[in-house]
């Protein structure tokens, strides 16, 4: 008997061996770099007031290639300073930077004294493939006295014009100057005496923000303006090809709207419209709320033709979805075509209401962020959102991908809570869905996530944002309640959060805590590379001790080709009916995220594909066996559920110990029968 326990015994360790090293080989589907830190230059000290790589593009030149990013200036230190300059009334430096030493103590870095704030905006490069350091190569110039011309550069574009010149193109943030700019960097400038060069200014706007590529011309947003052209040095060239009145004549009637995203796609150029929620004016139903029309030249009429797909439904009563998409607080949209398709990802923007003292606005009606698809016949699907409670859609009554919005999934907590509202919250805090980007076949999704800030959320902030009234134990303790609420139900980690997909449907994290920095809020932009061997440029938010940039190596297996309609999961589909059913999507991730990514987990996928077909057509002619199948895949489900949520050692422990539990009870079992029979 101790030799036939002893054999068990090595079962079992082997099992469980194989297992570790299934998973252990998980972390190898990914390879991610940190090429740049502390606001990427001076270095090694760098600066932190370089809040965010804004926008990066890669240029060859003569010497190699070289990656560029423009950046930004303190961007939560300028929101908190509006935010205390309204409401506290005073324009004094000193009283507004000690109101935001006092709420974020050392976390945000502030000016010895007026006369040393340096709002100027700065562009850096870096030479990749080489033991290069980061290097300075604009800085905005003054406007007037200390004030910069621009506050920030927010999008880059290599492209090529009809002379064949090949330079990188970069878009300005103008803000108070109102004066926007395309500068240029030439490929062909010397690598080592780079000159940055204006070839077109707008005047009266607030920033030139979408810049893209579309059949072979170069495209810019100004406000609501939009212009073409083929050689942007020569400023003649450029021509209006859309303005104010296409889309609605929302600047012209005082809404706070502008051109956010532009996008190609079945030959049409998309362009996303952000429109802010006005704290101003009467908060109804068509005050903010994200817009997206779709454009082609038209021979016959000479003319550019602007057709609304999301749009105020009053003003454009052809337009397919409501301004929104049903919810005015997703004010605007990001854009990335991928497998024939258009997605949509949502932003709820705030920093606008925060600093202008409205942020009692925000908390009431933020919804997390959600991706939508839309067909090349404008058909719309919800891929990424809520189908309950208060965040859900009012349009979509189902999803087809395997999230909530804002990438969100109720823990095992939330789910067996007796309270149906619990039960029906979504409570992630990611804010926006910032980017999206394909990259080696996969389509990526970055988040800016609002966790850090709980760190802030004391009362006494809370009192001096006029947010708590001193002295009411009550409004405290319901906000005590919330953030315990979020600890118990939310187990995102601090830190952005990105995303991927292969099928457009089925997503799983590449990071959840901004790889492993809580300060990295928001990936801002994700940028693959059309050079070949170059990895995903990953350029980082971070407002408190200065952007960063990393760089993701995709070494992935693919799924094998013999997949099968349920997604290769042939029980399991057989079982539960359905290849969308939750717990085979749990299954399918797994298998995509950890088994796939190490030799042994795709000897077991290849075994399992080898047998379970067979296997699965036999349960489909035995109905009475489903129920009993279903029950013993109950625990693998849960125990890939917690390794897709990073909680794979626990789980491990928790089911081992619980089979180790039940092992020994069964052996006493049959020792006391045993002994019994004596």
């Amino acid at each position: 008997m101790s030799h036939c326990a002893s054999k068990r015994t090595a079962g079992i360790v082997i099992i469980l061996l194989m297992v570790m090293l299934i998973f252990a080989g998980a972390v190898q589907a990914f390879t991610v770099q940190k090429i740049g830190d502390k606001g990427l230059y001076p270095q090694p000290g760098g600066d932190r007031h370089n809040s965010y790589a804004w926008c990066m593009g890669i240029l060859h030149h003569a010497d190699g290639d070289y990656l560029y990013v423009g950046s930004n200036r303190d961007i939560v230190y300028l929101v908190s300073a509006g935010f205390f300059r309204t409401t506290k009334n005073t324009t004094d430096f000193a009283t507004v930077k000690s109101y935001i030493e006092g709420f974020f103590g050392s976390d945000i870095g502030t000016y010895p004294t007026q006369a040393d704030v340096d709002l100027h905006p700065r562009i850096f490069r870096l030479k990749l493939n080489a033991a290069a350091d980061w290097e300075l190569i604009y800085t905005s110039p003054n406007a007037q006295g200390i004030i910069p011309l621009e506050l920030g550069y927010r999008g880059m574009q290599v492209f090529t014009d009809t002379a064949g010149e090949t330079a990188l193109y970069i878009v300005t943030d103008s803000g108070a100057t109102k004066v926007s700019r395309v500068l240029k960097i030439s490929a062909d400038s010397d690598p080592q005496n780079i000159v940055v060069k204006e070839v077109f200014r707008v005047q009266g706007t607030t920033s030139l923000r979408p810049i893209a590529v579309h059949n072979g011309k170069l495209y810019i947003g100004a406000n609501n303006d939009i212009y073409e052209a083929t050689n942007p040095e020569a400023t003649g060239d450029w021509t209006k090809i859309a303005a104010d009145s296409d889309f609605g004549g929302l600047v012209a009637a005082g809404r706070k709207a502008m051109l956010w995203q532009f996008a190609g796609f079945n030959g049409y150029l998309y362009v996303t419209l952000s429109e802010d929620v006005d704290p101003t004016t009467s908060q109804a139903a068509d005050n903010g709320g994200a817009w997206l029309f779709k454009g082609k030249f038209d021979t016959a009429l000479a003319r550019w033709v602007w057709t609304p797909i999301i749009a105020d439904q009053s003003l454009f009563p052809a337009a397919s979805y409501p301004k929104g998409l049903g919810n005015r607080f997703n004010t605007t949209l990001s854009l990335a075509s991928f497998q024939d398709n258009l997605y949509v990802g949502t932003l709820a923007t705030f920093p606008s209401l925060i600093g202008s003292g409205n942020a009692e606005l925000i908390l009431p009606n933020r919804i997390p962020p959600q991706i939508y698809r839309i067909s090349k016949t404008d058909v719309c699907a919800m891929v990424i959102g809520d189908t309950a409670g208060p965040t859900r859609s009012t349009i979509f009554p189902s999803r087809i991908g395997n999230y909530g919005a804002g990438f969100f999934q109720p823990n095992i907590l939330q789910m067996l809570s007796p309270d149906p509202a619990i039960r029906d919250t979504n409570f992630s805090l990611n804010q926006y869905l910032w980017w999206m980007a394909q990259y080696n076949g996969k389509l990526y999704a970055s988040t800016f996530d609002l966790r850090v800030f709980l760190k802030y959320v004391t009362r006494a902030n809370l009192e001096t944002a006029g947010v708590l009234t001193p002295g009411d134990d009550g409004a405290w303790l319901a906000v005590q309640a919330a953030l315990q609420a979020i600890e118990i139900y939310n187990d995102n980690p601090v830190g952005c959060d990105i995303y991927y997909t292969s099928d457009g449907v089925n997503w799983a994290p590449l990071t959840r805590d901004g790889f492993g920095d809580p300060f990295n809020y928001g990936a801002r932009v994700l940028l693959p590379s059309t050079i070949a061997a170059h990895p995903l440029y990953v350029g980082m938010a971070n407002p408190f001790f200065g952007a960063q940039v990393h760089t993701v190596s995709d070494t992935t297996v693919a799924v094998p080709a013999s997949d099968g309609g349920g997604g290769g999961c042939f029980i399991a589909t057989a079982a539960f009916g359905s290849s969308l059913d939750s717990r085979v999507v749990i299954l399918r991730t797994f298998r995509d995220q950890f088994l796939l990514q190490s030799a042994p987990g795709r000897f077991f996928v290849r075994f399992y594909y080898s047998y379970s077909p067979a296997a699965a057509r036999f349960l489909e002619n035995h109905e009475g066996l489903k129920p009993f199948v279903r029950l013993g895949l109950l625990p693998v489900v849960g125990m890939c559920y917690f390794f897709i949520h990073g909680l794979g050692a626990p789980a491990i422990f928790l089911f081992v110990s619980i089979g180790m539990a039940l092992l020994l009870i069964f052996r006493s079992g049959r020792r006391s029968m045993r002994e019994d029979g004596a």
